[in-house]
């Protein structure tokens, strides 16, 4: 019989953790990365263009041509349907990306580690409530691994976003930057 000393155990942090499940993702399937690439693109550039519409709308009204302004608003409406389409497909994929990895990866090492389990000796009351962590984790996609990919996600997208939007909005005027900031903080504090 072994005895195991005790280990320090130190946790991760936030950042660690979501680049742990993405790397599993990522080994598992080899297009995901491809799909996140193309999600953040998509969910960056979409108000990029929403913004733009009415300034074509606007120019092919001033053009005198209703044929430009056709044309125009054709364009803007036909780029954000299959900008739509493409971020509405690339997240039905990664939702089920997410959940195959946490079930295929996440919930093997649980499992396993749940044999290898010594059930005599679990009795100490943080051990109990670990093993609950553990369980409520891999059992619901609304918790644990496949939660802090879904919103990992999104952390970058805003990230990417305040980055983008706020070096184009602060060549124009840095007060509508300091709004955004304040938005972004209360996005974050608030979910």
């Amino acid at each position: 019989m072994k005895i195991k000393k005790k280990e320090k155990k130190k946790q991760n942090s936030l950042i660690k953790n979501i680049c742990i499940v993405y790397s599993a993702m990522f080994k598992r399937y080899r297009s995901a990365p491809w799909l996140v690439a193309l999600y953040i693109a998509v969910s960056v550039a979409m108000p990029f263009l929403t913004t733009l519409t009415p300034s074509l709308a606007i120019a092919g009204i001033t053009s005198g041509s209703i044929k430009t302004f056709l044309i125009y608003s054709t364009a803007a409406v036909t780029a954000f349907c299959v900008l739509s389409a493409l971020k509405g497909f690339c997240n039905t994929k990664m939702m089920s990306k997410h959940a195959y990895t946490r079930i295929g990866v996440f919930m093997m090492n649980f499992f396993k580690k749940t044999i290898l389990t010594d059930y005599l000796n679990i009795e100490p009351q943080p051990k109990q409530k670990l093993m609950g962590k553990a369980v409520n984790a891999v059992n619901s996609d609304y918790e644990g691994a496949q939660n802090l990919s879904r919103l990992g996600l999104e952390m970058i997208i805003i990230l990417f976003g305040i980055t983008i939007y706020g070096t184009a909005i602060f060549m124009l005027d840095w007060k509508i930057l300091l709004v955004m900031l304040g938005m972004f903080i209360a996005d974050i504090l608030l979910r």
